[in-house]
């Protein structure tokens, strides 16, 4: 089978990882492209040549839009579920982990899978595509971000910030996510690849990003335990007046939000982990991705009209 990931370390000591799904459009975390990850992160640990690690797409306007949709579509299993999630944890703080830093170079999508190992990287950088949208859109296919997005999206840009992306299922545009902290950098898409070079070059040796989350004093007050409790709160009493409880998935994502704030990270990835297994299984969930899958094969075919409409001879008036 075709590689989906291809390393190269440069002299200088500047890796790229390009992520090429094959015989695909777009870049999805298909089980094979997870394994194949897995394997490479093993090796990736042993490596003492790379300074800093870029991670790239060869999909033009893409990024990575995610997991596979069809794979969760085919789950019907609550321990598999469960597992999935746990499995994509251990994968990304595997990448956290990396002896180097590492930059998510984002230029077109990155939705998903994709935003939570940006998320697990050290630094984000995006292209100025007026296209490019990074987001977690996962309630919208009723269940919530299964792969740290819960727990590492609020760590980066503050609990109210979060929530407005977590809950609405949002994704914001590049000059969007530099002003919330989202992204370390926003560059031009001509040059991209350059630009990222040379802010890479820069990390070398330095594993984690200088921490000053946007709100200064203002979002201390907000989010210390207090303001953070009457925020999660009234999020709650939102969500349910808007969705009349229908809609499991974002009261679910709060409670996740809230384990992974006020316990830890670890009870954070725990609750995602469970709140995986009960979501992915339920006939909301399954109706969601069904019409998912609906839209989508809509975008794909195009118009029912997109034939030329035929000649009008003779004009009447019914009624």
């Amino acid at each position: 089978m075709a590689q989906a990931f291809h390393l190269e370390v440069g002299e200088d000591h500047l890796a790229t990882l390009t992520f090429d799904l094959p015989d695909r459009r777009a870049n999805i975390f298909t089980r094979e492209a997870l394994a194949e990850l897995d394997q490479l992160l093993v090796e990736l640990a042993g490596r003492s040549d790379i300074g800093c690690l870029v991670l790239l797409s060869a999909k033009p306007g893409m990024f990575i839009a995610g997991a596979d949709v069809a794979e969760i579509a085919g789950v019907t299993d609550p321990e598999q579920a469960e597992s999935g999630s746990r499995y994509g944890h251990r994968l990304f703080a595997a990448w956290e982990s990396l002896p180097f830093p590492t930059v998510s170079a984002v230029s077109g999508t990155c939705l998903g899978g994709g935003t939570e190992l940006s998320l697990a990287s050290s630094f984000i950088v995006l292209s100025d595509r007026p296209d490019l949208r990074i987001g977690l859109p996962e309630v919208k296919l009723g269940i919530v971000p299964g792969w740290g997005g819960c727990v590492r999206l609020p760590r980066r840009i503050g609990l109210v910030a979060a929530l407005d992306i977590i809950l609405a299922g949002k994704a914001v545009s590049g000059r969007q996510a530099l002003r919330i902290g989202l992204a370390d950098a926003l560059f031009p898409e001509a040059g991209f690849l350059h630009h990222v070079r040379d802010f890479a070059r820069g990390k070398i040796g330095r594993r984690h990003r200088a921490r000053k989350p946007p709100g200064g004093l203002k979002r201390l007050l907000l989010e210390g335990p207090l303001g953070r409790g009457f925020i999660l709160d009234q999020a709650r009493k939102k969500t349910v007046s808007a969705t009349r409880g229908r809609y499991p998935a974002p009261l679910a994502a709060i409670e996740v939000v809230r384990a992974g704030l006020e316990k830890g990270a670890a009870a954070g990835f725990d609750a995602e982990a469970r709140a995986v297994r009960e979501l992915a299984v339920s006939p909301t969930a399954k109706n969601l991705i069904h019409l998912f899958g609906l839209m989508e094969a809509a975008k794909k075919d195009g118009p029912a009209d997109a034939a030329p409409p035929p000649e009008v001879r003779r004009p009447a008036v019914l009624g």
